[in-house]
């Protein structure tokens, strides 16, 4: 007796397949930004690299089954080492939702000027395009679902940065219970349809700009 059909099997691949390289790049791109603004910690820890095996988090990895979306191990960075400490902290912080939504346009832009049609083999195009799909979605949920601002998200450390001196005790105790605040933001009635209804606008607000 078959528990899953070939469909849910491939669908679960090309999941598996697109997060990793998509939280890669969004780390990566962490670790590229500090290094260039002159911070060389992720150089050392081995993060300015595309290799999926210097990301991985067990335990972000297992929030994929859990609610849906999964993390990858967070870049360490030295914001001393930083020239502009709060331009350059920002710019960091940034860079990986930025890289998400780039890759979420390039591939639509990709549907646009057909650019899988060329393949003759249909079963190679068709799972290209399905692939390309899951894509575009894992990057825009990974973007929005990072800009949320609570510990351990990268919305929260531009807050943390920009914040006044006077929010500095309230956003250290905040950040006593991280795991607190990402279990009531996923397991609170509404929140994640909520920003899943925000990452549909955002989709198809990147649709418009392309088409």
């Amino acid at each position: 007796m078959d528990f899953f059909t070939h469909e849910q099997i491939a669908n679960f691949i090309y999941i598996m397949l697109a997060f990793l390289f998509s939280v890669s790049v969004h780390e990566f791109c962490h670790a590229l930004v500090a290094t260039l603004r002159g911070d060389d910690l992720p150089r050392l820890d081995g993060r300015v690299t595309l290799n999926p095996l210097a990301h991985f988090d067990f335990f972000g990895f297992l929030l994929i089954f859990l609610i849906g979306i999964g993390m990858a191990k967070p870049v360490r960075i030295n914001p001393y080492a930083f020239k502009y400490p709060k331009l350059d902290n920002v710019l960091v912080s940034l860079a990986g939702p930025f890289a998400n939504i780039l890759m979420a346009f390039f591939t639509i832009l990709c549907f646009k000027y057909n650019l899988i049609s060329f393949i003759s083999y249909e079963p190679l195009r068709i799972t290209l395009q399905e692939l390309a799909t899951i894509f575009i979605d894992i990057n825009i949920m990974l973007a929005v679902f990072n800009l949320i601002p609570i510990p351990g998200f990268d919305g929260f450390s531009v807050i943390e940065t920009l914040a006044p001196a006077s929010w500095e005790q309230p956003l250290f105790f905040i950040k006593q219970y991280s795991l607190v605040w990402v279990i009531l933001l996923f397991w609170l009635p509404g929140v994640l349809p909520f920003f899943y209804h925000v990452i549909g606008l955002v989709k198809m607000l990147l649709l418009s700009v392309v088409f």
